[in-house]
Parts: structure tokens; C-alpha cells; sequence
């Protein structure tokens, strides 16, 4: 044999050698009947001629042995047990139907008989349909689930609910605060009024006033005049004498006539003030608290992106 064609057997048999190298890559399982499997670097999904694994279900992560153009499975995260989704299992997806094997979240009644896996999962929790034949799916049509927390009673129970997408605050629930009253007055109207006293007298006790006792002389020097020739006044006396002096000569005693000191007790009366109305009227003024809000519901809802909640039958 030359040279020539010992060197292209070589390249032959080299080639044949290649083709039997045996490559391991990672995927997905898409389907299970044909066992259907999403490899990691290939667009398209690959057929696999035979599994060492068994109970692999969708979505379970594998490993493949390639060999030319044949696919086996040759290792899965559980040997032993199946990796399909359970029964009873939300998931979220952004499409507006649920995949196979998947319903909405929407409430709906279905068949305890078809859906028997998963009226086992959840039961009645969620509704018990007509009583004897459906039960009810989670309704989580405008709604986000929450973790159930058996120390709170508003999440204690699987299938309660609440929250509010809007919502008007309660006196209770409004911070401290304080209203600003309007500048205001109050008017007085005064009408003009008396206050009127009784009629009423002062009395004075019954006095005298006594002058000591004097007299008073005159002398008459000639003619006609008279004058005082002698007076005697005597306490309580009014007598007195007159009569022509034919002295020569007139002269005057002055005599100075002192009064008695007599002090006069007035008799104590009380005055009373007969009771009267005023006639004062205070105008009525209410006073206004200034307003402010409008007492309209808020919006009570967090950020959000609508998107579809499915539950797995």
C-alpha cells in the first residue's frame, strides 16, 4: 500500500473515532412523551432515545450524554423521585393563557373527579363549588398572595383575604392637628338703661338752738329818737321796753351773744335699689373653624405589574 493511501485510511479511521467521543451538556425536560429535552446551548429541543433516569417529569434539570446524533439522559437532581411540579403549586406567567397541565387563578369551579390531584392538594380551602362535585381555585384575579403566619390573625388561614385598593381615613386613624379659628367679635348693644331707688325721707331728730342770756342799752341825747332804754331777754323770753331817754348823751353797750353748741343725730334709713333689667343684649356671634381637605378616599394601592397567577392541576 503507498503511502498516499495508508494516510487517507488514517484520516478515515480518525474520523470514525470522532463520531463515537461522547459529549455531556445540560437541558431541560419539555415533554415526556417522547421524552423531549431543551438543551442549554441549542435553540432546538433534542429527542432522547433512552432515559437511566426514571420519573423524570416537565421542567426537570438534566444532564445529556451525546453520542453523533443520539441523546440519553444520563443523570437528574433525584434518581429516585419524580421532578414534576406537585399538584397545588402558584406560579406567575406573563402569558394570557396557562400552559398545559396549569389553570388560572381565577376562581372558577372545576371537577373534583378530573382535577383529583389537586382537590387533594388544596380541598375546599378556596370555595367548595356546588357542594358535592367542584371545589374552587385561588381567586387571585386584582389581589397579591401574602405568606401565611399563624401569629397573626389576618393571615393565620390559608384562603382569607382583605386589604382595599382605596381608603378614607377614620378620625381615629388622622394625625394630631389643630384647626385655625377665623379673626372674630362679639358685639355689646347697650340700649340706654336706670337703675331706679325706692322713695325714700331723711329724718332729722327734733333740737333747739339756745342763745345765752344778754341784753342790749341805747341812750337818746335829745329829740324824738328812740332807742333802747333797757331790754332784758331772758331764755324763752320775747319781752322787751321802750321809752324816751332824756340823757345827754348816747351811748352803746355792746354786749356779744353766744350760741349753745347743739349737735343734731340724723335717724339711720337704708336706701334699697329696686331690682331692673338692663336691657343689654349680647349679639349672638358663631365663630367658623377654617375647612381644609375634601374627606375623599386615597389610592391605597404599591406599585404593580399585571400579570397572570396559575396553579398547577
Amino acid at each position: 500500500m503507498s503511502i498516499a493511501d495508508q494516510f487517507a485510511d488514517l484520516s478515515a479511521r480518525v474520523g470514525q473515532l470522532g463520531k463515537r467521543v461522547p459529549r455531556y451538556q445540560y437541558g431541560f425536560v419539555t415533554q415526556t412523551s417522547p421524552l423531549q429535552v431543551q438543551l442549554e446551548d441549542r435553540p432546538d429541543p433534542v429527542y432522547i432515545a433512552d432515559s437511566l433516569v426514571p420519573g423524570i417529569g416537565i421542567g426537570a434539570r438534566v444532564e445529556v450524554r451525546q453520542i453523533g446524533s443520539r441523546y440519553d439522559i444520563v443523570h437528574a437532581p433525584s434518581a429516585t423521585s419524580p421532578v414534576a411540579t406537585p399538584s397545588g403549586v402558584i406560579a406567575m406567567t406573563a402569558s394570557a393563557a396557562a400552559p398545559s397541565g396549569w389553570m388560572l387563578c381565577q376562581g372558577q369551579a372545576v371537577s373534583r373527579a378530573t382535577y383529583a390531584d389537586l382537590f387533594t392538594a388544596i380541598g375546599t380551602t378556596y370555595g367548595a363549588g356546588d357542594g358535592s362535585t367542584t371545589f374552587n381555585l385561588p381567586n387571585l384575579k386584582g389581589r397579591v398572595p401574602v405568606g401565611a403566619d399563624s401569629s397573626d390573625t389576618t393571615f393565620d388561614a390559608l384562603g382569607e383575604t382583605g386589604g382595599e385598593k382605596s381608603h378614607t381615613l377614620t378620625a381615629t386613624e388622622m394625625p394630631s392637628h389643630t384647626h385655625v379659628q377665623n379673626s372674630h367679635g362679639h358685639t355689646l348693644t347697650d340700649p340706654g338703661h336706670n337703675h331706679t331707688q325706692n322713695s325714700h325721707n331723711h329724718t332729722q331728730n327734733s333740737h333747739n338752738h339756745t342763745q345765752d342770756s344778754h341784753r342790749h342799752v341805747g341812750l337818746d341825747t335829745g329829740g324824738t329818737t328812740l332807742g333802747w332804754l333797757s331790754s332784758a331777754v331772758g331764755a324763752g323770753s320775747g319781752a322787751a321796753t321802750v321809752r324816751p331817754n332824756p340823757e345827754a348823751a348816747v351811748n352803746t353797750a355792746y354786749t356779744t351773744a353766744t350760741n349753745q353748741a347743739t349737735t343734731a343725730t340724723n335717724q339711720a334709713t337704708t336706701a334699697t335699689n329696686n331690682s331692673a333689667s338692663t336691657g343689654v343684649t349680647l349679639a349672638s356671634a358663631t365663630a367658623v373653624n377654617q375647612s381644609t381637605g375634601g374627606g375623599a378616599s386615597h389610592n391605597n394601592l404599591q406599585p404593580f405589574m399585571v400579570v397572570n397567577y396559575i396553579i398547577k392541576s
